[in-house]
C-alpha cells in the first residue's frame, strides 16, 4: 500500500512539474515572439527582458527531461539549471536596478 501511495505522489509531481514546464516554454516562445514580431527590443529594459526569456526558456526545456541520476548528464543538466536559474537572477537584478535609476 506505501508502495502505491508513494508511485501516485510521484506521478502528481511529474505531472505537475510537466504543466509548469509546458506553461514556461509556452510564455517564453509567445513573449519571443513578440518581442521580436514589433521590434520592442530598442529599450534597455526590454532588452533585459528578451535576454532574461532565453535562460527561462532553457531551464523550462531542461525541466521537461526524466530524472537522470549518478551520471554524467546529471552533472551537465544541473550546471545547466544553475547557469540559467542564476542569470534569471542577475537579470532580474538589473532589472530592478534600472528600473529604480529610471524613477530618479
Amino acid at each position: 500500500v506505501n508502495g502505491y501511495k508513494a508511485d501516485s505522489r510521484c506521478k502528481v509531481i511529474f505531472y505537475c512539474k510537466t504543466i509548469s514546464a509546458v506553461s514556461s516554454i509556452v510564455g517564453c516562445v509567445l513573449a519571443l515572439g513578440l518581442i521580436v514580431i514589433y521590434r520592442k527590443y530598442r529599450f534597455f529594459t526590454q532588452r533585459l527582458v528578451l535576454y532574461m526569456l532565453l535562460p527561462s526558456l532553457l531551464v523550462a526545456c531542461l525541466s521537461l527531461n526524466p530524472d537522470i541520476s549518478h551520471s554524467p548528464e546529471c552533472r551537465v543538466l544541473g550546471f545547466l539549471f544553475n547557469i540559467g536559474i542564476l542569470s534569471q537572477r542577475f537579470l532580474i537584478c538589473c532589472i530592478v536596478i534600472h528600473l529604480l535609476l529610471l524613477t530618479f
